[in-house]
């Protein structure tokens, strides 16, 4: 395509074909609500640092990504052990039959985190897939 607003003596087109930038994620955002949340993001953010980390094409690394690893794996480690507190309370509420509130946070949590594994892995599986074609 022509641009209409080059001077016409240019004519010859560009023999370069200009790299796309790709966007990069930015997992300070995350790691930093996941702070305030007891974690609920934090892993996310993690996965995001760690891929920062592994992508060649990204470098240098941001200084954002180094904070956001910090407190993306403090966040995942409030996380964690969140849902290991939970646990017992949890299991006895679910083996005993009673409905509660807090029988549907506990479920709603182990629920989140078995989404957020089952994402991990697909996030490893389709970014070692790009790193194998590139």
């Amino acid at each position: 395509m022509e641009n209409p607003y080059a001077p016409p003596e240019t004519s010859t087109r560009a023999l370069e074909r200009v790299e796309e930038v790709q966007k990069v994620s930015k997992p300070i955002i995350p790691a930093s609500i996941g702070i305030f949340t007891y974690g609920s993001s934090s892993p996310y953010a993690l996965v995001l640092c760690i891929e920062h980390y592994l992508n060649p094409k990204l470098r240098p690394i941001p200084w954002t990504t180094h904070f956001a690893a910090v407190l993306a794996a403090i966040g995942s480690i409030i996380w964690f052990g969140f849902n290991v507190a939970i646990s017992g309370e949890v299991l006895s509420l679910f083996l005993s039959g009673q409905p509660s509130m807090y029988l549907s946070i506990g479920l709603s949590v182990w629920f989140a985190t078995i989404v957020f594994f089952i994402w991990t892995a697909w996030r490893v599986v389709r970014f070692r897939r790009q790193t194998k074609q590139e």
